[in-house]
């Protein structure tokens, strides 16, 4: 709960306006982005794993027949 609150005085009587929002919409969207892009960086990562390993056999291979 987010709440802004303050004093004022109009008339010489003092008075507070005070405004909430419930925050937890705003926390799921960024939990559900937070997890997307957690989940994207690790496949990125295993994706580039894969295609280093693929480059690598690739290159050796060459050398191989040299050996």
């Amino acid at each position: 709960m987010l709440v802004w609150e303050a004093g004022y005085e109009k008339g010489g009587q003092p008075f507070t306006v005070a405004v909430a929002e419930d925050l937890n919409p705003i926390l799921q969207v960024l939990r559900r982005l937070l997890w997307t892009g957690l989940l994207l960086s690790l496949l990125a990562a295993v994706l580039l794993l894969l295609v280093q390993r693929w480059l690598l056999r690739r290159g050796f291979r060459r050398i191989d027949t040299v050996r």
